[in-house]
């Protein structure tokens, strides 16, 4: 559905102001999905027969409405296409639904950034404890030998994001410390979320840790190492509940072409738990 309406991301969204209606927001006639399918050809939307204004729903094949009192023919079901833009990548079929016009309703949430849109970077990999991978930040970040230590066993958060000073693209932007007033934890929560692909309600059992470091000062000559000089575009988080949104781009975020104002980076990391 977010798809149709020009989004690459979604999940539903459960408040009770969205998924429950009352007085005139009450529906005519709910609608049940029967299922979306690709367009055969770009353009190739149904010419519809008719619309009800405030159900939102079209006439079904047959000219047969989901209008009550309406007559059909018989034999036909009451079904409709959801009237979506010709360059649509799906057309969606809905029939009349037997639900409380009242709700529980479907909502949605969608967002054009997700798990594509998001990375965990690092200096180096190695493997270690029953030949898990763990990613370890660059030397000048993190520079802990200490035999068994984990202390540099965190990737840096980078996030694309639009270019700076209005320039055309997206661009990746190493993530800044957050400020006080944003939990560093409910963060890495949502990171971690985006990176794997899942929404705050998902049964599946994740484990995110999050620390900063210190961004190195000075030009950076040593191969392997962090270099600042090699980013166009820093994302500094201004504020925001990371719990409310569904991607780190959608917090209240100030792309600037200058490192972090707090000297600092934000970095996690991400583990899924098998059962």
């Amino acid at each position: 559905m977010c798809q149709l309406l020009g989004y690459p991301y979604g999940r539903h969204i459960y408040s009770d102001e969205l998924i429950y209606r009352t007085g005139t927001l009450l529906l005519n006639v709910p609608v049940v999905m029967v299922g979306c399918a690709p367009k055969t050809s770009p353009g190739s939307g149904r010419r519809l027969l008719g619309r009800d204004k405030e159900s939102g729903v079209v006439a079904g094949e047959g000219g047969s409405s989901l209008v009550p009192g309406n007559r059909r023919q018989l034999g036909i079901p009451p079904t409709g296409y959801i009237d979506t833009a010709p360059d649509a990548p799906y057309e969606c079929q809905v029939k009349s639904g037997l639900c409380d016009r009242a709700g529980p309703l479907v909502a949605l949430e969608c967002s054009p950034w997700g798990s594509g849109n998001i990375r965990l970077a690092s200096g180096a990999e190695y493997s270690w404890l029953w030949s898990r991978v763990f990613k370890r930040l660059e030397p000048n970040l993190c520079n802990d030998t200490t035999p068994g230590s984990s202390r540099c066993t965190y990737a840096r958060v980078e996030v694309e994001v639009p270019a700076p000073g209005g320039g055309n693209g997206a661009v990746w932007a190493p993530l800044c410390a957050p400020p006080p007033n944003v939990s560093a934890f409910n963060l890495a929560n949502l990171a971690c979320r985006q990176a794997l692909g899942l929404t705050p309600t998902t049964s599946v059992r994740y484990m995110p840790g999050h620390w900063t470091f210190d961004i190195p000062q000075g030009p950076v000559t040593t191969d392997g190492h962090f270099d600042p000089s090699k980013y166009a575009a820093w994302a500094n988080i201004m504020g925001g509940d990371p719990w409310s949104v569904l991607a780190v781009q959608d917090l209240p975020l100030n792309v600037t072409s200058s490192p972090c104002a707090g000297g600092q980076l934000f970095a996690m990391v991400c583990s899924q738990v098998m059962r």
